[in-house]
């Protein structure tokens, strides 16, 4: 998916949102580290929904990388993963969400299927859903992680300017 999409980023059921210290950017914009959709009878265009909300996110991820990285061939950090979660009533598919460099179309995005493992977590009972949450939990830990890592970034409050002027990224 290219990472240049006219407009503001579709708006999500539910997102874990980060808004930078007004120390670091007088404007505050929120960096979305977390999304959830409502499938519906359309589980891909969910998956679409959460992947253009996710495109501010993936134009950080590639500044902070080429901004940072020691030489040409250094790998992206493993850590620039972002994840959103499709559900409808009878439980939740877990996406993640990154970028990627080819060759001949450069920059661009991409979304993979985590696990659909608790797509019935809605049918089982209460007392069995502890393998659902738990996932939650450890994409919750993932958001700090990812949100530690950016707000070190020294290139942060620049990087966050650009977005905003090119309008990809909204306070």
């Amino acid at each position: 998916m290219p990472l240049s999409q006219p407009g503001p980023p579709p708006v999500v059921d539910y997102s874990c949102q980060a808004g930078l210290d007004d120390r670091v950017h007088s404007v505050t914009p929120t960096l979305m580290l977390f999304g959830v959709h409502y499938s519906g009878e359309d589980g891909r265009a969910a998956i679409d929904i959460l992947a253009r909300a996710f495109q501010p996110m993936m134009a950080l991820f590639i500044l902070y990388y080429l901004d940072s990285r020691t030489s040409v061939d250094e790998e992206m950090p493993r850590w620039m993963v972002l994840f959103g979660v499709v559900h409808d009533e009878k439980g939740i598919i877990i996406q993640s969400y990154y970028p990627i460099f080819n060759k001949p179309d450069g920059w661009g995005a991409c979304s993979t299927r985590v696990t659909d493992d608790y797509y019935d977590t809605m049918q089982l009972a209460p007392y069995n859903r502890n393998a659902a949450l738990n996932a939650l939990y450890r994409v919750q830990g993932h958001c700090r992680f990812v949100y530690e890592q950016l707000s070190r970034w020294e290139g942060l409050r620049r990087a966050c300017e650009r977005l905003e002027q090119t309008g990809q990224l909204h306070k």
